[in-house]
């Protein structure tokens, strides 16, 4: 009942912004690497000064991108709830039939006749992963429904884990750990339809978070971007197909999960110049590498035989990762000051008083997203659109409107 109390609130919930038009350009700024997205190859990171290296789409090759939000939606909560159940309920009945078998012989083929159901949903889901990037990139869905339909996937494909890991943990305690490659296999194609941005938004829908900082949705081909800002954490995944290789006839460029920390030591050296600790295990053909830093954590998926990452996460606290000014104006008795980290990284909005420089109270919307009220030090955090944007700002007295030049890639 609280739950659902919350979510009718928060529905009911406008915010109205009147503002006058005011335009400034963004100055040349200061402490960017070198590399840029437009040197970029689409395949190999993009260096970061003093944070970490990301995998990105050059924007010459984006297909679509925007920035959006996610409301809370009664309907597709009740109906993840009823898949939730549904999908529980298979796996209690897989743990079952596991422990009636009387023989080592009958729980291996209940290991394997699961595995074979779940390779068979683990295709579906990836399809309907790959046909919701097409809705979205030829129009025939906007940002906000993507983001529903991949927050579904990713319910999905966490439920379907913990049936892998099921799986996982009987086959351990069996002579020879038996059908643990194909274990391995359908972990790491699960591990690719599941993030905390997705995550995020599914926990929007329901009612349980507020998507406060907006969504950037990045698409090319079967190529995807997701970032957005949820309690001074900076999130964001990137996935490119393109990276992935073809195993067909071809051998492994990375053999072990050591080539693979040697090749994320080459790709993200200021991640392995600040690793507090890190990790790395082989899933089959994929080697999925973890470092915590000192601005945050990284997840790496390697292709063992393109050698490329073809799936990466990170989760960064925005306070540490560093900015420069791209903009500060007076305008109607409000100094409005913007904090940029990188293309499509983390911003910050500053709304104080023009004359006494205190924070104001203000509500603040970025490319036509809500993503304010300002906190007690007159700031919101959101996520930079990769193109030109409008910042508007409402205030009980005043209002004003910026546009900001994109960041130069």
């Amino acid at each position: 009942m609280d739950r659902t109390a919350a979510m009718v609130t928060a529905l009911l919930l406008v915010l109205a912004t009147v503002a006058v038009p005011l335009t400034a350009g963004s100055p040349d700024v200061a402490g960017t690497s070198d590399a840029t997205a437009a040197d970029a190859d689409g395949r190999t990171p993009v260096p970061v000064d003093n944070s970490t290296a990301r995998l990105v789409i050059p924007r010459d090759q984006l297909d679509r991108s925007d920035v959006d939000d996610v409301r809370p939606d009664l309907g597709a909560a009740l109906s993840n709830a009823g898949d939730d159940v549904h999908r529980r309920n298979l796996r209690v009945a897989v743990e079952e039939r596991f422990e009636a078998a009387n023989s080592t012989n009958d729980r291996l083929i209940v290991i394997d006749q699961t595995l074979i159901d779940l390779e068979e949903r683990t295709t579906a889901l990836q399809q309907r992963h790959h046909e919701t990037i097409q809705r979205y990139a030829n129009g025939t869905i906007g940002a906000s429904e993507l983001l529903r339909r991949l927050a579904a996937l990713d319910q999905t494909a966490r439920d379907m884990l913990e049936t892998v890991s099921y799986l996982r943990s009987r086959s351990n305690k069996m002579e020879g750990q038996p059908l643990i490659d194909k274990i391995n296999s359908l972990e790491a194609r699960l591990d690719t339809l599941k993030g905390p941005v997705r995550q995020e938004a599914a926990r929007a829908l329901t009612g349980t978070a507020d998507s406060t900082g907006g969504f950037h949705v990045q698409v090319n081909g079967r190529n995807l971007v997701l970032a957005t800002v949820d309690d001074g954490r900076y999130l964001r995944e990137a996935y490119l197909a393109d990276n992935r290789g073809e195993q067909e006839g071809e051998f492994p460029e990375l053999k072990t999960h050591t080539d693979a920390l040697e090749r994320q030591e080459e790709y993200y050296p200021w991640v392995w110049n600040t690793t507090i600790n890190s990790g790395a295990v082989s899933l089959g053909s994929v080697h999925r590498t973890t470092q915590r830093h000192s601005q945050g954590e990284l997840v790496a998926y390697f292709d063992a035989y393109s050698g490329e990452v073809f799936y990466e996460i990170q989760d960064l606290r925005v306070s540490e990762m560093p900015k420069t000014t791209a903009l500060n104006v007076t305008d109607n008795g409000l100094q409005v000051v913007v904090e940029r980290t990188y293309p499509g990284g983390p911003m910050r909005v500053g709304v104080y008083d023009a004359a006494t420089g205190q924070p104001v109270n203000a509500e603040v919307s970025v490319a036509g997203v809500d993503v304010g009220p300002t906190d007690a030090d007159g700031a919101v955090q959101a996520v930079e659109p990769r193109t030109e944007y409008e910042i508007a700002v409402q205030t009980p007295r005043t209002s004003t409107n910026v546009t900001v030049d994109p960041y130069e890639e």
